[in-house]
């Protein structure tokens, strides 16, 4: 589940360190409502245990959240709230090819952007929304001149333009948590599916992102 499912765990790295006392003003989560920027399940800790989050909420409109990991220490996202929406930027560093990341939270989505890093600015990738259990991921022929935003629709993209698209389905039952994967080719027209399931207990769908594959 690329975006989704392989964007937001492993490329959310901005900083890592070994775990210490939590900073004046932050709490230690078991879980997070992603939209809301809160934790759930507060832990009575002075350090972190994790798999955990950590929220440091430093003003209405700012929010730094940091995911623990068991082995490989934490990763830390600064986010703003402007208009309805928590934003957050980061860069993305690989042997191939640069990227930077946007993400917007709100209003039930979750709206990943994918841009190229380079001299030329705003080449859009790729574009990843999740909206009531349901994540579509559309990847691109060549990259687009579009600026970052949390109004971009990939529904107003010509098909033309389109190589592929991922649907990935999210239902959890009795702590298992199940993905029903479609993914469909522009060009050709075919179509694959399959599914996996994954034991999450009463964990969120945000936890497991982030922890539980």
């Amino acid at each position: 589940m690329k975006v989704l499912l392989t964007l937001l765990i492993a490329i959310m790295f901005e900083s890592c360190h070994a775990p210490s006392k939590k900073e004046h003003g932050t709490s230690f989560y078991a879980d997070i409502d992603i939209f809301k920027m809160q934790g759930r399940g507060q832990l009575n800790r002075e350090r972190p245990d994790p798999p955990c989050f950590e929220v440091d909420s430093i003003a209405p409109d700012r929010v730094t959240l940091i995911s623990w990991y068991s082995k490989i220490g934490s990763s830390s996202l600064n986010y703003i709230k402007s208009n309805n929406y928590w934003a957050t930027h980061f860069n993305v560093l690989s042997d191939t090819l640069d990227l930077i990341v946007y993400h917007y939270i709100g209003q039930d989505r979750f709206i990943s952007l994918e841009y190229q890093n380079d001299s030329f600015q705003d080449k859009l990738k790729t574009v990843s929304i999740y909206h009531d259990s349901v994540e579509t991921v559309s990847r691109f022929k060549n990259y687009l001149k579009i600026s970052p935003s949390a109004t971009i629709d990939p529904g107003n993209i010509p098909d033309h333009d389109l190589k592929e698209k991922t649907i990935n389905e999210f239902h959890i039952h009795n702590g298992v948590l199940q993905v029903l994967r479609t993914d469909i080719s522009m060009a050709s027209g075919d179509t694959t599916r399959d599914t996996h399931s994954y034991k999450i207990d009463n964990h969120s769908i945000f936890w497991w992102r982030e922890f539980g594959r």
